[in-house]
């Protein structure tokens, strides 16, 4: 019974926190320490280990902003009433100093996501929003779902000034190449699941991407775009991740030239 129980728990691990902590030379002095979440592919169905466990996260740690790109939903547009009351739960928990912003991913109809903005989470189709009154400026970016072609950089770029400082969230990291012709500095996206399921030396076993592994989970840069791939929280077609852990981001944004610092933690 022990060893069944290690098995399951293997396949079935306990959500993990993902700390970076990032430098850009061009990042706004006034910002500098600004604090962010970040979450992705929650999927979410019923309360799970996990949800109860990012539950607890965002109600003990505080952030500036909270991100997420996309998925909320379950995997065959879980719309029910469950999946809307766990989404409540979520962003209406603690929510930080300014808000939760999100991007729709491929599972989440439109519905749904007016459903959340009438939660109080700022929901960014192709469109861009200036945090903050720094010079240089900051601006949020957000794009609409890349898996189906939504997606619009140059829309949502049209208005942001050529100096400002540019945080793109995407659902897939496909939009890695868009983003360093257009000089974004930062992407924050999900969509892959980091593989799900990571083998030996192959690593993700599937990305449901056009960018392959590169892109799967973690820190990679493009050109002088830097972009992080979370693996997300919640899993798609089989309950299972293995060498894969769910994970809750923590990011850390300071102006300068240090080296960028990225370790996982339990929560």
């Amino acid at each position: 019974m022990s060893d069944r129980g290690g098995i399951l728990r293997e396949f079935s691990p306990a959500l993990r926190e993902r700390r970076l902590v990032l430098h850009f030379p061009g990042f706004p002095a006034a910002l500098d320490g600004l604090r962010i979440c970040l979450v992705s592919d929650l999927h979410l169905r019923k309360p799970t280990p996990t949800f109860d466990e990012l539950l607890s996260y965002l109600n003990t740690h505080t952030f500036d902003l909270a991100c997420c790109t996309g998925d909320v939903a379950g995997s065959w547009g879980g719309t029910s009433a469950a999946s809307l009351e766990l989404a409540r739960r979520l962003f209406q928990s603690s929510p930080p100093r300014l808000g939760w912003f999100a991007v729709r991913g491929n599972n989440d109809p439109r519905p749904f996501m007016r459903r959340l903005a009438r939660m109080g989470v700022h929901v960014l189709y192709n469109e861009a929003v200036r945090i903050g009154g720094s010079d240089p400026p900051f601006y949020l970016v957000g794009v609409d779902d890349p898996h189906y072609g939504h997606d619009d950089l140059d829309a949502a770029l049209r208005d942001v000034p050529q100096d400002a400082f540019k945080l793109l969230l995407a659902h897939s990291p496909d939009v890695i190449h868009n983003a360093a012709r257009r000089r974004v500095e930062l992407v924050l996206s999900g969509h892959t699941h980091g593989g799900q399921i990571r083998l030996p030396v192959i690593g993700a076993v599937l990305t449901q991407s056009r960018v392959g592994r590169r892109y799967a989970w973690g820190l990679a840069r493009k050109g002088d775009t830097l972009i992080y791939t979370t693996c997300g929280v919640g899993w798609a077609l089989v309950p299972v991740r293995f060498n894969c852990p769910p994970e809750v981001v923590s990011l850390t944004l300071r102006r300068g030239r240090g080296p960028h610092v990225d370790f996982h933690a339990p929560v």
